[in-house]
């Protein structure tokens, strides 16, 4: 009986070995021999707290080595980091969107709202214009001044709005203060608005103040001293910048207009008897018939000028640049020519259809009043035409051929 208990307990140990054996064990270790059983994880030691000095065994709760005996690393998680970068990149140009947007809307509504106010500011000041009182039509004036500066694009039917004010107001003796011979107020403070404009936001606009009656008018200077105290430019008054005008018919006599920029001005008929223009800018304008008797021209630049049949008896020229000037039947009678350069300058009394191979639109026949004395004073060389009366003159031949 003892026998047979001992063999069947034999028989189960042999069992159990057996099924431990043949058990799944799971993925192996770095290191671990296959079939080999894996090592348990060493116990967790707990120290309670204010145990000073005591703890765990060296090595307790650590991972099992790897090969060589070093510890693997744990590897982190990726995908939660990566996801949460995404977020914030995302928020980010949703939120950069946003303020692009926003700023946008606002500057357009801006936009809209300064054109708005413009348009009724502009309106306000034409109305001005047509006031009875003085007083008022200044405020129209200065307040379309004030509108040139703050909207540029709104220039050009500015200067279209105050030049037809100026041709209305201005004409004959009505438009002259009683007294002082000068333009009324409101014309000289609209001719002076057009005179200190820009001229280059003027768009396809041009001052037109044909046939009007500017008798002693200036631009006074905004201080004291004006522009230049010298230099042609008369103290308390400032420059003018009128190129490209078209001033033909006006009465400007005695107009102050030292230094003034008139470039390609159409001045055809023009009166600017004893004007002061000393200085002034007058390249390629058109004098075609203008009356310029006792003018002050010293200094001036009329380079490429038409002054075709313009009176210019004791006009003060010294100094001005008259090269390639065409100066057919001008009235040259007194004129103070010393060191003016009529270099190139066509002084021919004939009548003639071409100059220096060119064709001229025009024609004088009217011969050209200069004596020889006067040209031995200015500047010629071998291009310059001079009247058959005085081509023959010994010294003017030298001096064109030195």
């Amino acid at each position: 009986m003892s026998s047979g208990t001992a063999r069947a307990g034999a028989r189960a140990a042999r069992l159990r070995r057996q099924a431990a054996r043949r058990a799944p064990l799971g993925p192996r270790l770095p290191g671990q021999r296959r079939g080999a059983p894996r090592r348990p994880p060493a116990p967790t030691v707990l120290v309670p707290p204010g145990d000073a000095g005591t703890g765990p065994p060296p090595g307790a709760g650590d991972p099992a080595p790897g090969p060589g005996g070093a510890a693997p690393e744990p590897r982190p998680a990726r995908w939660p980091r990566v996801i949460e970068v995404l977020a914030v990149v995302v928020a980010s140009i949703a939120a950069l969107a946003t303020v692009v947007v926003t700023r946008e809307q606002t500057v357009n509504e801006v936009r809209v709202t300064r054109e708005g106010q413009i348009t009724d500011r502009y309106t306000s000041a034409v109305d001005n214009l047509g006031d009875k009182a003085a007083e008022v039509r200044l405020g129209g004036i200065y307040a379309l001044q004030r509108i040139m500066k703050d909207s540029p694009r709104d220039q050009s039917s500015v200067v279209d709005v105050l030049s037809a004010y100026v041709r209305t107001h201005a004409r004959g003796q009505t438009a002259q203060d009683a007294g002082s011979g000068r333009p009324a107020a409101d014309v000289q403070a609209a001719f002076e608005v057009l005179a200190r404009r820009d001229p280059h936001r003027d768009g396809r606009s041009t001052v037109d103040l044909r046939e009007a009656h500017l008798a002693n008018v200036s631009v006074r200077g905004t201080g004291r001293a004006g522009s230049s105290a010298d230099g042609g430019v008369r103290p308390g008054t400032d420059t003018a910048r009128l190129p490209g005008a078209n001033l033909s018919g006006a009465v400007l006599e005695s107009a102050n207009l030292a230094g003034a920029r008139m470039n390609g001005d159409y001045l055809v008929g023009t009166r600017l008897t004893e004007a002061d223009l000393p200085r002034a800018d007058l390249r390629s304008s058109w004098l075609v018939g203008a009356r310029l008797d006792d003018a002050r021209l010293n200094g001036a630049d009329l380079h490429g000028a038409r002054a075709i049949d313009a009176s210019l008896r004791n006009a003060d020229l010294r100094g001005a640049d008259l090269r390639n000037t065409d100066l057919r039947g001008v009235d040259l009678t007194g004129a103070d020519l010393t060191g003016a350069d009529l270099r190139g300058a066509y002084l021919r009394t004939q009548r003639v259809r071409t100059a220096h191979g060119k064709r001229l639109p025009y024609t004088s026949r009217r011969s050209v009043a200069v004596t020889a004395h006067q040209l031995r004073k200015a500047k010629l060389d071998d291009h310059t035409v001079l009247p058959p009366e005085v081509a023959d003159d010994p010294t003017l031949h030298r001096r064109q051929h030195r």
